[in-house]
């Protein structure tokens, strides 16, 4: 099966999950890769998905480190969107 193939299921997976839990659930955050590839869903207040995220990382350690990495990646960008003048 090659990536295109693989990414594309991925996909329709991920779109078919976030219609059952748009049905189910007050929201949700997915986050998915494969590859150099990756996807976001959510939905949701963002208080709700800052509580649930919060709440995780006091259990698993995995999590704690995901979201570290993603506020380095963040701020980086933020100040080099700076040192070029963009507009936050």
């Amino acid at each position: 099966m090659d990536n295109e193939k693989t990414i594309n299921e991925i996909k329709s997976t991920v779109i078919a999950f976030s219609d059952w839990l748009d049905l189910n659930s007050d929201g949700y955050l997915m986050i998915i890769t494969k590859g150099e590839d990756s996807m976001l869903a959510a939905k949701g207040k963002h208080n709700q998905m800052v509580n649930a995220l919060a709440s995780g990382m006091m259990e698993d350690d995995r999590i704690k480190a995901v979201i570290l990495d993603a506020v380095k990646i963040v701020m980086a960008k933020t100040f080099k969107d700076r040192l070029m003048g963009k507009q936050l």
